[in-house]
């Protein structure tokens, strides 16, 4: 039986295509982003790429970007690449909503 992965492609490019929303390291997420004390119970399960792809959801939701059906993320170094994989690992939001496509 075939299954239905209805989660947005996300994945690691140097360019975005038509159809695609950019997601920049620097820019949407950093990799050095401020953090309240550890184990703060609001910062504990969201890393900043898990934030940013949620924000870019609700942004395609609202209407406020153009509707997307795939996420390039532009990465600058290799911290960044593992925090986005961190996030569709970990994050509820994003993990339930994009999925990485190699």
């Amino acid at each position: 039986m075939t299954t239905l992965d209805m989660r947005v492609p996300l994945r690691f490019a140097d360019t975005v295509g038509d159809g695609q929303a950019a997601l920049r390291e620097g820019e949407h997420f950093a990799t050095d982003a401020a953090r309240h004390p550890a184990g703060c119970a609001c910062c504990t399960a969201r890393n900043p790429a898990g934030v940013a792809l949620a924000r870019l959801l609700q942004d395609r939701a609202r209407g406020r970007v153009a509707f997307f059906q795939g996420v390039i993320a532009l990465t600058r170094t290799a911290a960044g690449r593992e925090m986005v994989r961190d996030a569709l690992r970990s994050d509820p939001v994003a993990s339930a909503c994009f999925r990485l496509e190699e």
